[in-house]
């Protein structure tokens, strides 16, 4: 039986999240929620509490609005709505779910996620920032950095903030007095400094540290910090669900990502537009879409895209690490802290060894059970009917099943960092327009640091637009992390380049490598 649940506008002070949670446990096995046009807000009293992995993000309790755990058949309309989510709520979940459509809604934050700042000054000793006080309050307290949010006060000691520029692509981390972050493994440079209140303005005073960089922006230049840097309330969390669509949805900003999936099968996402409002600078604080070891069909298209701080979009596997072989079983470990508890061995999976140095492929194997067997959800033990051939301590571990085929067409972005593209299944990326981005098809096997797998069998990049390169290895980059140029070695099998523009280079087209069959054909080349 269809059940349907239908909100009209109230003021804006009226907190929404209970009757959310109400109409959803109404709806939850079939139906539909609808809002009457107009605004509405969300606040974390009354919200859904409970504990959430998703993966590079926060791990831990998240407070969430839209809890769609356990549902079927269920379509939340908004109708050309606006949903302003306040304090520290998660909009959406979607979990053991099946058939979820979301559409027809603008999802904001009360608050930005990211305080703008501009270079004002800069010495040997220092660099100073004069800060937009109508967004985020922000201050010098006892050498670090403090923002009063509306919930809650967030400050560099617990942790450190990242910097962006918006004028170009160049990002350092900021440690303060006492941040208490560890400074080892980044991946970018860092400023370790004193903060000093001097009127309107912070004073950045660095600090004896071998290692830290010095200001590298320039006087005038502005500069965005990222409050969200654990990613703790991405717009769009789905987990292990079938046959999710989100259509025709725009944010204006969020903290952290805009749909982070993993372990899903089918998800297409149309019509999704990510654009800040005309007075602010900033969309999402991380990626707009970041898909981990999912299967079926990721369909991303009809979409416009800019001004995020990371990436367009991220797919990818997930490499683990052997670190003990038993009778019967392999200990494994996951090796970046963003995967924690990421549920990824199933019975009955198919996984593949993989040699650490060379990548060569050491055997496969399939999954009996799996569980965790330390309180970090770092590490797990696969059993194996069988044991696999060649396997010892320091090789990885890939699901290369749970990997999708990708469809990318009729997109445009704008001013983001990379598309990252990889995985088994069939890549088509076509008829797209992309303007002033790092890499727009960015097809690498992230064996080092992020330890993201995706080998890839069939790439096809045709009938695109691509204009004003911000690298000079061009628009299309291929390859293997720790092993380009004369270290490269071929894992990846066919890719094919044809019928695309290419214009603004500041040297070539693209840098294909790792490929072992590659057909370039019929690109212009302006």
């Amino acid at each position: 039986m269809m059940n349907n649940c239908k909100f009209t506008p109230k003021e804006a002070s009226y907190n929404f999240t209970p009757d959310i949670i109400a109409a959803i446990s109404a709806v939850k096995y079939g139906g539909t929620i609808s809002f009457e046009y107009g605004e509405y807000h969300f606040y974390e009293a009354c919200a859904c509490r409970s504990f959430f992995a998703p993966s590079n993000n926060e791990t831990g309790e998240k407070i969430v609005a839209f809890p769609l755990i356990d549902c079927k058949n269920v379509t939340i309309d908004g109708n050309g709505s606006t949903f302003v989510f306040h304090g520290r709520l998660s909009p959406f979940i979607v979990k053991n779910s099946s058939d979820i459509t979301i559409k027809n809604a603008t999802l904001t934050t009360h608050l930005p996620s990211y305080s703008l700042m501009q270079i004002v000054e800069k010495d040997d000793e220092k660099f100073v920032c004069r800060f937009d006080p109508t967004k985020i309050p922000c201050r010098a307290k006892d050498g670090n950095l403090v923002f009063d949010t509306e919930t809650e006060t967030i400050s560099t000691i617990p942790d450190k903030f990242s910097f962006h520029s918006l004028s170009r692509v160049v990002i350092r981390y900021l440690f303060t007095k006492d941040c208490k972050a560890s400074k080892e493994g980044l991946a970018a440079p860092y400023n370790y400094c004193k903060a000093i209140q001097n009127g309107d303005c912070i004073e950045f005073h660095y600090l004896d540290d071998e290692k830290s960089e010095k200001c590298v922006y320039n006087v005038g230049e502005y500069v965005s910090i990222n409050l969200e840097e654990k990613r703790f309330r991405d717009v769009f969390f789905l987990e292990s669900s079938k046959n999710t669509l989100i259509s025709d949805v725009t944010i204006r900003r969020g903290g952290g990502m805009g749909v982070i999936a993993q372990l899903c099968e089918d998800i297409e996402i149309s019509g999704f537009v990510v654009h800040p409002s005309d007075d602010e600078k900033i969309t999402l604080t991380a990626d707009i879409i970041h898909i981990v070891n999912c299967s079926g069909k990721l369909s991303v298209h009809d979409c416009s895209f800019m001004s995020s701080l990371d990436d367009a979009c991220n797919v990818h596997g997930t490499y683990s690490e052997v670190f003990n072989v038993g009778d019967g079983y392999i200990d494994v470990m996951y090796k970046h802290e963003g995967h924690s508890f990421l549920d990824l061995y199933k019975e009955n999976d198919a996984l593949r060894a993989i040699d650490r140095t060379t990548l060569s492929i050491l055997s496969e194997f399939c999954v009996n059970k799996a569980e965790y067997i330390d309180k970090s959800g770092m590490k797990i033990r696969i059993y194996c009917e069988t044991m696999p051939e060649n396997i010892q301590k320091g090789c990885l571990i890939e699901s290369h099943k749970r990997m999708p085929d990708i469809h990318i067409y009729r997109n445009r972005s704008e001013n983001i960092p990379h598309w990252r593209l990889s995985g088994e299944g069939d890549i088509v990326v076509e008829n797209n327009e992309y303007i002033d981005c790092n890499c727009p098809v960015y097809a690498y096997d992230l064996a080092e640091y992020w330890y993201e797998s995706g080998r890839i069998n069939n790439l096809v990049i045709r009938n695109n637009r691509f204009v004003k390169a911000r690298l000079t290895d061009g628009f299309v980059k291929t390859g293997i992390s720790g092993h380009e140029g004369d270290k490269s070695i071929v894992i990846h099998k066919n890719i094919t380049v044809a019928d695309n523009v290419f214009e603004g280079l500041i040297d070539k087209p693209f840098d294909i490598e790792c490929f072992a069959n590659v057909n370039i054909k019929d690109n212009i080349i302006k």
